[in-house]
């Protein structure tokens, strides 16, 4: 199943509790400490690994116990819409829309965010994209990996007003 690392800020965490992590939810199945034993109860400032999540949340997720299923159904089904309408209202550039609104400016880096199937294919266009001297445009790789293109990818390229460009990828 799905492994998450907490860090509790106050309370106590145990095992069987429910627990909410951005759009995820679970009941605390296993938990160990940082040292790999299990324990029952995790207290403040003690960081744990449970098991136990419908699905892997987001790095720097808040979560949060709940007393409930019901209660934690509804707050995973209203963040995950938060994050849709989020995605879909974020809009989509292209190469040519940013070029026309770039063109009275001077564009001084170029983000990109670099995806391949192999780490070979991905080194080789990073080191060619290295060499390019340009002097009005420079580029900058600001990620690159290797796997399909992700979320995470997305939400970063947004937040950067990056490119993503996949070789060899879907978008998963």
């Amino acid at each position: 199943g799905v492994v998450a690392t907490l860090l509790v800020r106050k309370g106590t965490l145990r095992v069987g509790d429910l627990v909410v992590a951005g759009g995820s939810w679970g009941r605390v199945r296993a938990m160990t400490d940082h040292k790999g034993q299990v324990v029952e109860r995790a207290l403040p400032s003690q960081p744990v690994e449970i098991l136990g999540l419908d699905q892997a949340p987001m790095a720097g997720d808040v979560f949060d116990a709940v007393d409930n299923e019901k209660t934690a159904r509804d707050i995973t089904v209203y963040r995950q819409k938060l994050q849709r309408e989020k995605l879909s209202t974020a809009p989509a550039r292209s190469l040519e829309q940013m070029f026309a609104s770039a063109a009275g400016q001077k564009v001084k880096e170029l983000n990109l965010v670099i995806k391949g199937d192999v780490q070979g294919s991905v080194e080789a266009i990073i080191g060619s994209i290295k060499k390019f001297d340009g002097d009005e445009v420079a580029v900058k790789v600001l990620h690159s990996g290797v796997g399909g293109i992700t979320e995470s990818d997305v939400t970063l390229a947004s937040a950067t007003g990056a490119i993503i460009i996949g070789f060899n990828v879907r978008a998963r």
